[in-house]
């Protein structure tokens, strides 16, 4: 979902920008979407058990995280067949 920009107009009560109501609405809707996007990386980071190594062989979808002891898991490129490009990365380097 695409965030909604509120239109705040040219200058204070000048009547060009979103009303009360509209305004509201796009923040909600700002919300759902930020909500949205929280619950796909929470869905994608508990799919797999990562305490082993990931492999070209683990399905995955470009944008996949997943965390394992030591090290973070990037899906860079879909696969065929299931395989999948990963990026290991040390977990030290994202601290």
């Amino acid at each position: 979902m695409e965030f909604k920009k509120i239109n705040i107009g040219i200058r204070p009560n000048d009547g060009t920008g979103d009303c009360l109501r509209d305004g509201g609405d796009k923040i909600n809707k700002n919300f759902e979407a930020i909500d949205e996007n929280i619950n796909a990386l929470y869905i994608r980071l508990n799919r797999m058990n990562t305490e082993r190594e990931i492999t070209r062989e683990d399905a995955g979808t470009r944008g996949d995280l997943y965390l394992g002891n030591d090290y973070a898991y990037f899906c860079v490129e879909s696969g065929e067949a299931g395989q999948a490009t990963w990026k290991k990365v040390p977990l030290t380097l994202l601290t």
